[in-house]
């Protein structure tokens, strides 16, 4: 009875405490559905209403835009009228639409200068215009509420700046932030919204409307939510109240931290969060195409949406408690009448079972829980009985698969006597397991064929039974006397306590796999030397990028010693190709062929060098691994190149010897005529300047165009005293018209002698080839130095050099900038050739690789400082030439010639001027257009020409085919040949020919009449 009573008690309460906390889940549930109902509820009625507002102010702001929309639109197709808009139409479009809207502040418009209409310098000054005349007027509203136009002569929106510059910058419609506008003697708050004008995608001005927000904080002050605690805003893209519940101060002012939370960080066009206590709906309104939205927030209290919700809980809890109560109180009676003595039953079988009886079973009346128990109490019974059996099946299972296994197994005592072995281990040795159990593991018949071995396997069972795991390959005889290899391991066996109670022995011949291994060792080592004494690059890679196998080919192709050095700095893509687009378009043939046939990638070492190769490639199966060939050609991609830049200097050298050759005709005629004039000045000092002057500037023109020439590589190589100051100066002009004017060119010359024997061209190219570099060197600008000074070397200086210098004195010329400077790692390669420190596509590395191969040519020397932002130096030495003697200065020609002269030339400037010089000195001239023509006047003169000037250039017949012509007609006639280009070897044609002279266009008026009286003096001595 006192048990009965127990139970019963226990019972009770555990039921009363699960009715307890069913009751307390309950209300716990109808509260949180409550609220959250009432949360639900809430956010529908917040959005809807958020919304709502939302769509009244897109609807009024995207109506102003809308507005200045379309007077930009028709501001904008007035002013491309033919003839010009009237600046009346666009007021009378103005004061209609300020008119019409009531809510506009100011209408306005806002031209740039001469966009308008072209008339800007018309209206400079006048009412409605500033001082250039641009059309600006602004239509607003006057303190009594007239209609008025202004000039708009500021920009500046208060606070935020130029507001004419943002379209104008961004060419995009701009919603101005809300500003304090004074009107009537109060500040009003309003913003504006602008419209670029444009035509064909240039800016052209911009129209505007000026908006008052006066109606957005009427619009928050009706809003009335849950009992007026709900709270309405307005704000601008940047964040700026313009409108919010009860609180018109705010207007005007940033955001708070309280709006910040509520709005989030989230760019959704809406939100819905709790922050702060309170629920916040959020969302957008895109005025026109603004670079980003105006913000409607509207927030309410947590505590006022779940108010009603708080007092419905507060019912229920009082409720359930009655409920939770009178279910213990009836919970006590039915456990007394139906529990106890079926549990009483149910004990007595338990015990039954607990003592090994799996047969017995029980059976308990009645529909309720405790049938289905007794139930459930017999089929477990039945179950134990059918699982013991199934457990020993089982193990006699595991023990024949253990027995039948290929693998060698034993199982060992802790002192290493074996206790059991299966029929793998006992058919190696032929034996039985009764004649091995019970005798130490390493003195069974598997081992005695070596003591050595007998010992390693006992030290194997020490191992094991201190815990360890032994594991090795050891020989063991097998049946018929054969030594094989078996992999070995001895285990120890562990009880549930983690106690070791057994060794557990097993092993796996191996004998036929390691033979196996060691012919694919020997297969493998032979295929690796082919790779590696391989003459091109052969790699494997990962498609992430990475090297997994490198040949010595490909290390030395990446200058790398090591795979590990190799995958440190070119382990990635980006570091190997041009880009990672390059890369994945790459991997993406791949994977859609297999392989790739011949692809050039470019890439640039550590050490700055480039470096060109072409791919073989193949994706292995699995498709994460990239096998194949990697072909330097680099030196394949610099002879290209340097063909191409020779290409492009012989494409420019054409283009300068045309230009050369019609420039140098024209010098030619200017200098004749100028010439022809000189003796009717009268000797007046005034026109003798003027003739000066004009002698002087064709004489520059004529020197420009022999530097073009030179600068182009078409003027002949020479060997002759250079001063090499005036060449310094020629290249000094050149920079000056190339370089950028931020760039100061200066001349610095000690005096002294600068006279050098060598090529005036190449040592121009030279120097206008440090100059240029110098110019880049120095992208912000800078100031470029030319030094001039002589300097004495002796033998130990010129022992020094590795150049090939004489002792005595040089002329010193420094190239001086303030540029960017030259890395260090950089200095020692700067003169190699191909070798450039610019960007791919940007230099060849053929400049000072020209420069210093044409100081060596000159037997000079020449050497580089530099200082990383601290600027360039180049030192240049050339041996002095010996004393120079100077030409003497153009004269005048003063005597007489006769004879008959016949001028064939194309350009009229230079037969009338080149006529009217000859026939000064008495010669009788003849011309003819192209050698054609001259050809019909030579025939008809019939031996009455007595000289005949060719020029080498002309339409119809050109100067060479028109001598062979006259030479196969009179092989005696003198012929003088001029042009304002020539080649050398054009020259050596022209004297086989047999001409008298050759003159260089632009000549002077001596040298044409010294070569014409030598030429003729020449034909008529044997004569005499």
């Amino acid at each position: 009875m006192k048990w009965q009573s127990s139970l019963q008690l226990r019972l009770s309460l555990g039921f009363g405490l699960v009715m307890g906390g069913v009751c307390t889940l309950l209300i716990g549930y109808f509260a949180r559905v409550t609220r959250t109902e009432s949360m639900a509820t809430a956010r529908e009625v917040l959005l809807s209403s958020v919304r709502r507002e939302a769509g009244i102010l897109d609807s009024q702001m995207n109506k102003a835009m809308d507005v200045s929309r379309v007077l930009a639109q028709t501001l904008g197709a007035l002013a491309e009228r033919p003839g010009g808009a009237s600046r009346d139409e666009a007021h009378a479009i103005m004061r209609r639409i300020l008119e019409r809207h009531s809510e506009f502040l100011d209408i306005f418009t806002l031209w740039e200068p001469d966009a308008f209409d072209g008339h800007d310098a018309r209206y400079a000054g006048k009412p409605l215009h500033d001082a250039t005349g641009r059309f600006i007027p602004v239509w607003n509203r006057a303190g009594d509420g007239t209609l008025r136009c202004e000039a708009a002569l500021g920009y500046e929106t208060p606070g935020l700046g130029d507001y004419y510059l943002l379209p104008r910058r961004s060419l995009r419609e701009h919603v101005i932030e809300p500003y304090a506008y004074p009107l009537r003697g109060e500040q009003t708050f309003m913003t504006s919204l602008v419209v670029p004008i444009l035509h064909e995608g240039r800016f052209k001005g911009l129209a505007g409307v000026d908006y008052r927000l006066e109606y957005l904080q009427r619009l928050a002050d009706q809003v009335h939510l849950y009992d007026g605690t709900a709270r309405l805003y307005f704000l601008s893209q940047a964040g700026v109240v313009a409108g919010a519940t009860a609180q018109p101060h705010l207007v005007g002012h940033p955001r708070d931290a309280q709006l910040a939370a509520a709005i989030g960080s989230s760019r959704e066009r809406e939100s819905l969060l709790t922050s702060q206590g309170l629920l916040c709906a959020t969302t957008t309104v895109q005025v026109g195409s603004a670079a980003e939205p105006w913000r409607v927030i509207l927030t309410v209290p947590v505590k006022a949406v779940t108010a009603v919700a708080d007092r419905r809980i507060a019912l229920l809890v009082v409720g359930a408690s009655a409920f939770c109560l009178l279910g213990i109180l009836a919970t006590l009676a039915l456990v007394r009448l139906q529990v106890v003595g079926r549990v009483q039953r149910l004990t007595e079988a338990t015990e039954a079972v607990a003592r090994g009886d799996y047969g017995t079973e029980i059976h308990i009346p009645g529909p309720d829980e405790l049938r289905r128990l007794a139930e459930a109490f017999n089929a477990m019974t039945r179950h134990i009985a059918a699982s013991l059996k199934a457990v020993q099946d089982s193990e006699a299972l595991r023990v024949n698969a253990i027995d039948g296994s290929l693998q060698f197994y034993s199982l060992l005592s802790m002192d290493g006597n074996l206790e059991f072995a299966n029929r793998t281990a006992l058919d190696q040795i032929d034996a039985s397991l009764e004649a091995v159990v019970g005798r130490p593991f390493w003195t069974l018949a598997w081992w005695t064929h070596d003591e050595a071995v007998q010992a390693q396997v006992r030290q194997g069972i020490e191992t094991a039974r201190d815990g360890g795991v032994f594991r090795g390959e050891v020989s063991f005889r097998a049946r018929g006397g054969a030594i094989r290899i078996t992999d070995l391991s001895v285990s120890p066996l562990r009880d549930s306590n983690g106690t070791i109670t057994h060794l557990l022995s097993e092993g796996r011949d191996i004998t036929d796999e390691l033979r196996t291994k060691r012919a694919l060792e020997v297969s493998e080592a032979r295929y690796r030397q082919i790779v590696e004494d391989s003459p091109i690059g052969v790699f494997r890679v990962r498609v992430d990028g990475a090297f997994e196998f490198a040949n010595q080919v490909t290390l030395r192709q990446f200058d790398c010693k090591t795979l590990e050095e190799l995958n440190a700095h070119y382990g990635h893509p980006e570091t190997r190709w041009p880009s990672l687009g390059a890369y994945h378009d790459y991997v993406a043939r791949l994977k859609a062929s297999g392989r790739v046939m011949g692809q050039e990638v470019g890439i640039r070492l550590v050490d700055g060098r480039p470096r060109f190769h072409a791919l073989y490639c193949y994706l292995d199966p699995g498709k994460e691994l990239i096998s194949g060939f990697l072909v330097d050609i680099t030196e394949q991609k610099h002879l290209a190149e340097q063909l191409n830049q020779s290409q492009k200097l012989e494409a420019v050298g054409q283009l300068a010897s045309g230009v050369a050759h019609d420039f140098n005709n024209i010098l030619a005629g200017i200098l004749g005529a100028a010439e022809v004039l000189r003796r009717d000045l009268g000797g007046d000092p005034s026109r003798e300047r003027l003739f000066n002057l004009i002698i002087s500037a064709a004489e520059r023109a004529g020197r420009l165009t022999h530097k073009l020439l030179a600068f182009s590589r078409k003027a002949p190589k020479v060997s002759s005293p250079v001063n090499v100051e005036t060449l310094v100066k020629d290249a000094t002009e050149i920079l000056e018209r190339t370089l950028d004017k931020a760039v100061q060119i200066r001349i610095v010359a000690e005096p002294g002698t600068a006279w050098v024997t060598g090529d005036d061209a190449m040592l121009l190219n030279a120097f206008l080839n440090l100059g240029i570099n110098a110019g880049h060197a120095m992208p912000e600008g800078g100031t470029l130095t030319f030094h001039l000074g002589n300097r004495d070397l002796d033998a130990a200086a010129c022992a020094q050099s590795t150049f090939p210098l004489e002792p005595g004195p040089h002329v010193e010329v420094t190239v001086q900038d303030t540029g960017t400077g030259i890395p260090p790692e950089f200095l020692d390669r700067i003169f190699e050739p191909f070798f450039t420190t610019k960007e791919q596509g940007e230099g060849t590395g053929l400049g000072l690789f020209a420069v210093y191969g044409t100081i060596r040519d000159h037997r000079g020397a020449i050497s580089v400082e530099s200082r990383v932002g601290g600027g360039t130096t180049f030192r240049i030495l050339l041996p002095l030439a010996p004393a120079v003697k100077k030409a003497p200065a153009e004269g005048a020609w003063d005597a007489q010639g006769t004879g008959t002269i016949l001028l064939i030339d194309d350009e009229e400037i230079i037969r009338v001027s080149a006529t009217a010089m000859l026939e000064r000195q008495g010669y009788q001239v003849l011309t003819a257009e192209n050698g054609s023509e001259g050809l019909a006047r030579f025939r008809e003169a019939a031996g009455g020409i007595d000289l005949i000037i060719l020029d080498v250039i002309m339409p119809v017949m050109g100067g060479r085919t028109a001598l062979q012509q006259i030479r196969e007609l009179d092989p005696r006639v003198p012929v003088i040949m001029c042009s304002g280009f020539s080649k050398k070897d054009d020259l050596a044609n022209l004297h086989a020919l047999g001409i008298s002279a050759f003159l260089h266009k632009p000549f002077r008026s001596l040298e044409l009449a010294e070569a014409v009286a030598a030429a003729l003096k020449a034909a008529r001595k044997p004569e005499a």
